[in-house]
């Protein structure tokens, strides 16, 4: 027969751990001594092996409950890092779109520009279809007066047109016409 802290070192499971196994009913010791303390036969062994798979297996469970438990702060942190860099990416973009108001919207250039954020925009959403009706949310989303105060303070005077009539002009001179 082993003690409890003999099994433990066999095992390399804690006395606690042993006890708390005793507790729940996955490893009853053989006997109990007059005084209470636990003891164990060679059928321990024999459980050695269970008890460390269960270890493990405890161990996963942990940490698949802490990642659980800390997955909205994981996914927030990963969400906000995306949206950073597509903030930092159509920055670009917008500030290249406008950097001369006066060229002419249906140049190449500038309907490449326009093809890239929209393509920007469909690569980073699952939900967006880069149809007729999305594009005319894109021009009426920078038709409106906030939208355009803010596109036009950050880009300039007269931006936020510039881009209501390049996305138009592309609009119109696409496949989109026949939707």
């Amino acid at each position: 027969m082993r003690t409890i802290s003999q099994v433990a070192e066999l095992t390399g499971i804690s006395t606690r751990t042993l006890q708390y196994y005793d507790e729940i009913g996955l490893l009853k010791p053989s006997e109990l001594t007059e005084s209470g303390y636990r003891l164990y036969d060679d059928e321990a062994e024999v459980a050695k092996l269970a008890i460390q798979q269960f270890s493990s297996i405890e161990k996963y469970t942990e940490a698949m409950k802490h990642n659980l438990e800390h997955f909205s702060e994981l996914m927030e942190t990963q969400l906000t890092e995306e949206v950073k860099e597509i903030g930092k990416q159509s920055d670009i973009l917008y500030g290249r779109l406008t950097t001369d108001l006066s060229e002419d919207v249906s140049s190449p250039k500038i309907q490449s520009i326009v093809h890239e954020l929209l393509q920007l925009i469909q690569k980073n959403s699952t939900s967006v279809s880069l149809d007729k009706p999305y594009i005319n949310i894109l021009i009426d989303t920078y038709s409106g007066d906030y939208i355009k105060s803010i596109t036009d303070s950050k880009y300039g005077k007269g931006a936020s047109d510039y881009i209501v009539k390049a996305f138009r002009y592309y609009l119109e001179n696409n496949a989109y016409k026949n939707n």
